[in-house]
């Protein structure tokens, strides 16, 4: 079966879209990572207790704020929130180009496929 132009275009924008958020994503990181062992390399982690991440790094916002700070686990969480948010960004990709093809099939597979993908990451 051959590949339609249309087919070829959705599977070069999706492969570009994966990939700048994943080196995005990476990027992102790194920058925390660099600035967390620089500030707070040399000290002797306690794996005997648990530690969570602090209140401020838990909600959408904070982790942005903290990121805009340059602190260096809001850098290093926002990289994650990156990451998750890549294969969404795929999904709304799909939605976005089936529907300007009027393909009502793969609409509602798509729009199925984001539900399921924005409950899971909403309620975990």
């Amino acid at each position: 079966m051959e590949r339609s132009d249309g087919d070829r275009a959705l599977q070069k924008q999706m492969g570009l879209l994966l990939r700048a958020g994943v080196l995005i994503s990476a990027a992102i990181v790194a920058a925390g990572g660099g600035l967390y062992l620089a500030g707070e390399g040399a000290g002797i982690p306690d794996y005997g207790v648990f530690h969570s991440e602090p209140d401020e790094l838990r909600s959408l916002f904070a982790i942005v704020e903290s990121a805009r700070a340059l602190d260096s686990r809001g850098l290093m969480q926002l990289g994650l929130l990156v990451v998750l948010a890549t294969p969404v960004a795929g999904v709304v990709l799909e939605l976005v180009t089936f529907a300007r093809r009027r393909n009502i099939l793969y609409v509602g597979i798509a729009a199925i496929v984001l539900a399921v993908l924005v409950h899971s990451l909403m309620s975990s």
